[in-house]
């Protein structure tokens, strides 16, 4: 797989508009563009090319200076044009062959091969990575089946920033049709639009990823950059956060919680949420639900809570980045039950299975879990997955906010 970084963007509104974005600092003596060939080796990325425009002169003198590892073939080509994305990654000598396209101006710490790796080249046409984030409504976004199929594509100022919607920011790869598809267009642009433009949703896979990837466009995402570079650069194995729902974020209702019912979310919870969030740690939920397997609530019951939890969290800037439940429950006998939901499994807690899904769908093996929840059952749940525990309680002490807030202290990452 090659790489392919767009480095010509003019950087109006940038900390110092007289140097291309990728050239800013995000530690002293460390660019962005030292960033990525320090990231890209490290995956052992070998093919990397960069398309210049905006102060190409003073990147190509800066790659020169660079002590770039001999296996690594790092080149560029320049587009004079600045026409767009689309255009300039038409550009790149790497057309027709299987290209990973990121932007320049980005801080990552992804591992790009992971977060790909169900890609399937003869099942889509076009990949992009994609993840949740505060700003939803100013970001093109896809809304996702619950098996992860591309259902509707958003462009910014479209989607009314639904809960259920993730941001198209993270890069797109590009197969041999998507390439022929880009130079067939008799106008282009922007690269994520004319894609979805040309390509069918159910030949684009979508890649979700959790982790710090962000943009430092402006000067104030560019010192939080700084901020978190100092957090993730420092650091071998980094910390995910699984809440639990009813009794942790939001009040315990023992018959099974419907849509209508009343959503207490505490803002002080919701805020140490969203401290979180912006440090790139995933935060994720998993909950038990016997209530459906009793016949007491819907499938469409669960989602519609979590659609508003979803929703009541944005307005404090804050969100899940993936939700599981488990819908069973082990004894027979309920006026009422569904049958098929009645059995033992491996998803109810205290059982591992849904934190199991969750490291292996985003790539968790290297992380240090932390479980919060307000019950025994989640005690053991993080014992059986060799996760931290810290006991909390909705409307007591201590809160969900303590707990996160303790977390980031120990992680240093206030």
């Amino acid at each position: 797989m090659n790489i392919i970084l767009l480095a010509g963007g003019r950087g109006s509104r940038s900390e110092n508009p007289q140097l291309p974005k990728i050239l800013q600092e995000i530690a002293p003596g460390v660019t962005l563009l030292d960033h990525w060939i320090q990231l890209l080796g490290k995956q052992e990325f070998r093919k990397i090319e960069l398309i210049l425009g905006h102060e190409h002169q003073q990147i190509s003198k800066h790659l020169r200076q660079m002590d770039i590892p001999s296996e690594m073939e790092v080149s560029h080509q320049i587009d004079n044009r600045l026409s767009g994305t689309s255009n300039a990654v038409l550009y790149s000598k790497f057309y027709g062959e299987q290209s990973l396209v990121l932007m320049g101006d980005t801080l990552s710490f992804l591992d790009y091969k992971k977060v790909l790796s169900g890609y399937a080249p003869n099942a889509a046409k076009a990949a992009f990575l994609a993840h949740k984030n505060s700003h939803l409504f100013d970001s093109d976004s896809v809304e996702l089946s619950k098996n992860g199929e591309c259902l509707q594509f958003f462009r910014k100022r479209e989607s009314n920033g639904f809960d259920n919607l993730l941001a198209l920011t993270g890069g797109v790869l590009l197969g041999s049709e998507a390439w022929k598809a880009l130079s067939e267009l008799s106008a282009r642009g922007d690269i994520v639009h004319d894609l979805f433009s040309v390509i069918p949703l159910a030949e684009i896979h979508i890649a979700p990823f959790v982790g710090l990837s962000m943009d430092c466009g402006t000067p104030g995402r560019l010192q939080k950059a700084r901020n978190l570079f100092s957090f993730w650069s420092t650091r071998a194995r980094f910390p995910v956060v699984v809440l639990d729902r009813d009794g942790t974020l939001i009040p315990d209702l023992p018959q099974g919680r419907l849509p209508e019912s009343s959503l207490f979310i505490d803002s002080r919870d919701a805020l140490a949420i969203a401290s979180i969030n912006e440090t790139g740690v995933p935060v994720f939920m998993t909950t038990n639900q016997p209530a459906l397997a009793k016949g007491w609530i819907t499938f469409s019951d669960i989602e519609g809570v979590h659609r508003s939890m979803g929703l009541e969290l944005a307005k404090y800037g804050a969100w899940l980045d993936d939700i599981l439940f488990c819908p069973h429950h082990p004894e027979a006998g309920h006026s009422g039950e569904v049958p098929e939901f009645k059995i033992e499994c491996q998803c109810r807690k205290p059982a591992p299975g849904m934190l199991d899904r969750l490291i292996s769908k985003y790539q968790l093996q290297n992380c240090e879990i932390w479980v919060l929840g307000d019950s025994d059952v989640d005690r053991e749940f993080a014992w059986n997955t060799s996760a931290n525990f810290i006991r909390v309680e909705h409307g007591g002490e201590p809160s969900l906010a303590m707990g996160l807030e303790r977390i980031m202290r120990d992680w240093n990452c206030e």
